[in-house]
Formats: C-alpha cells, sequence, structure tokens
C-alpha cells in the first residue's frame, strides 16, 4: 500500500456568535433572566481570541498597528481598525495591571535585581526605557527622565532587600539598596577601549581586565556552601583587586586614571559577586530584557504617546515573566483577556 500526508491549516476566518437572553416571568409575577457571558459586555465586540491574537503580534512579534491591521485583514478578513487595535491593547494591559503590580512587588522583595534603562522615542522626542529584572521577573517602565525621579516614582522605599547589578549609571547608585554590582561586562568593554587606545601599552587595563576574567570563572566553580567559607582563591583575588586601584598609572593614560579614580570609589562593588551566591557578575539579563524596546523600534518606528509605550512596557513585562517561568505566551495573553492572573512567578 502506498500513501501520501499532506499537512495544512484551513482557511482562517473569523465567526459572529450571537448570544441571545430571555426573560420569563413566573405566575407570582417574578421575572427571571439569563446573563450574558462575563466577557460579553458590548452589543458587538471583538472576543477573546481576536483580543489576545493583536497583543501576541504587537508584543511578542512586534508588529506596529498598520502590519497588524494588514494581517487581520488578508488572513480572516477581519475589518478593524488601527484605533480599534489601539483601544483592544489598551484594554489588555488594563486586564493585565494586576500582574504588573505583583510583578513590582515581587522585584521590590528580591534579594538580587538587575537595572538598565535605554532611549525611546516617542512622538519624536527622547524618552527612556527602565527595566528592573531577575531570572524570574521583568519589570519595565517608560518615563521622560532618565534620572533619580523615575527611580523614586517607580520606587518609593528603593530595593532595601536587593543588591543591584548595574553599569555605574550615576541614579543607581543613588536608590536605596542593600548592596550594588557594578557590571562586569561593561566594565571589560571599558577596559578593552582603553587597551585599545593606548595601543596595549597600558599595564594597567590588561591586569585589571585579566583580574575580573579570573574572577568571573572563579564564579562559575564556587557552589552554593562555598560562600559561607574562606576561600584562598578569593582573598587572593580582593588581595589583587587592591594592588591595582592603588597602581601607579602613566600620567599619559589619562583615561586609564581617570577609571582607576572611578573604581577606588566604588571597590566594594567591584567583586561582590563572588561574596554571595545569588548576585551574577554581570547586567546582561536587563540588557537582554530592554533590548525588545529597541527591537520593537525597529520593526514598527516611534510610539505616539508615553501612555502607548507604557502599554508596550506592561505587556511586555507580563510576556517576559511568563516566559522566564516557563508559560506558554499565547496562552498568558488569552487569560490576560479573560481577566485571570494565572502565571506563576
Amino acid at each position: 500500500m502506498n500513501a501520501r500526508q499532506l499537512i495544512d491549516i484551513p482557511i482562517i476566518s473569523f465567526q459572529c456568535i450571537e448570544h441571545r437572553v430571555y426573560k420569563k416571568q413566573c405566575s407570582c409575577g417574578c421575572t427571571t433572566s439569563g446573563q450574558f457571558p462575563k466577557y460579553v459586555e458590548n452589543p458587538i465586540q471583538y472576543g477573546p481570541n481576536i483580543e489576545t491574537l493583536i497583543g501576541y503580534l504587537h508584543v511578542r512579534q512586534y508588529l506596529p498597528y498598520a502590519r497588524t491591521k494588514e494581517f487581520l485583514n488578508d488572513v480572516m478578513g477581519l475589518p478593524i481598525s488601527t484605533g480599534g487595535i489601539h483601544n483592544i491593547l489598551k484594554r489588555i494591559a488594563q486586564k493585565a495591571l494586576p500582574m504588573y503590580n505583583a510583578i513590582k512587588e515581587k522585584i521590590e522583595q528580591a534579594s538580587s535585581i538587575g537595572a538598565d534603562e535605554t532611549g525611546v522615542n516617542i512622538n519624536g522626542k527622547n524618552h527612556w526605557a527602565w527595566t528592573w529584572q531577575n531570572d524570574r521577573l521583568t519589570y519595565i517602565v517608560c518615563a521622560a527622565s532618565r534620572g533619580l525621579k523615575t527611580i523614586q516614582e517607580t520606587f518609593e522605599n528603593g530595593l532595601p532587600n536587593a543588591t543591584l547589578i548595574h553599569d555605574r549609571w550615576p541614579c543607581h547608585f543613588q536608590t536605596n539598596a542593600k548592596a550594588h554590582q557594578i557590571c562586569s561586562a561593561h566594565l571589560l568593554r571599558e577596559l578593552n577601549y582603553i587597551t585599545e587606545l593606548y595601543k596595549d601599552k597600558c599595564i594597567w587595563a590588561k591586569e585589571f581586565k585579566a583580574l575580573l576574567l579570573v574572577a568571573i570563572n572563579l564564579k562559575k566553580e564556587l557552589s552554593t556552601a562555598d560562600y559561607y567559607y574562606p576561600n584562598k582563591k578569593r582573598d587572593t583575588l580582593f588581595e589583587r583587586l587592591d594592588q591595582w586601584l592603588l597602581y601607579t598609572i602613566d600620567e599619559q593614560h589619562k583615561k586609564s586614571k581617570k577609571l582607576q579614580k572611578k573604581l577606588l570609589a566604588k571597590r566594594d562593588y567591584i567583586l561582590y559577586f563572588l561574596l554571595q551566591s545569588n548576585v551574577t557578575p554581570d547586567n546582561n539579563g536587563s540588557e537582554r530584557a530592554i533590548r525588545n524596546i529597541k527591537v520593537k523600534q525597529k520593526i514598527s518606528g516611534q510610539f505616539k504617546s508615553l501612555q502607548s509605550a507604557n502599554v508596550f512596557a506592561v505587556l511586555r513585562s507580563v510576556v517576559d515573566t511568563s516566559i522566564k517561568n516557563g508559560n506558554n505566551v499565547l496562552t498568558q495573553i488569552l487569560q490576560l483577556t479573560f481577566f485571570r492572573q494565572t502565571v506563576k512567578m
């Protein structure tokens, strides 16, 4: 017997489902009426599957309004305006606020948090997208300010339980935190730049880079128990750190001297990751979280308003947190359209 199989999908088209409510009056005069489903609130509206798909295309696949409209029209024959798409996204974001706020509360309780910020174009003007995240949570906020004001407005009491991992942007050091960790990846890039600038003649930059690389490798070797006992390799690295922070740099290497002076003032935050098992040496997780804003802008262009940018920030926070916790993105957005907070964090 010969057999051939063809795998295909059916033609996609939308359905219009009509709900009817009937009333019945009892002989006693009491009238009993049925009820519409809770998610059917208007005479005509789009259903949860359409709303879910729009949220998924906008937040996960980065499609702009016009291309989302084109997709829905061409693939499904669904007539919908960009204004309708905008309103649906606002509605999903509103329903996502309980989860978004729950993510913020867990961030405030976390013991290790990475923070970063990047520029975002909103109606032709530069604003800032901020993220605070760890391996289980992502919280994103868009704001007009890149300064301490945004941090204080977002976290009124700061992050007193956390070690804050960041790239040395001054306002992060001003955040009320238990401790800080300077991102080693950022620091290595600065040291590479200095090494190239002075054509490998700056001994300090090369040695400080080597010190960081050894420390990062040691971090990979340490077990959780190792942080509670003396460690000769770790002690040696801290001795070398002090040595190179006090090293006399050639006067011609001004950028090296400037960086050394800054690091000397933040000495306790350079190798802090060797003292705490849950503190990472770099802030790459935050860069990955904030990169989604850049990808969105490259594909969709600028945001038209701060409100639209924060709609994306709210939904992207929920999506990223969902991914980190092993949840299906499409399913999570569908649950949001029914206003059910189900993601486990």
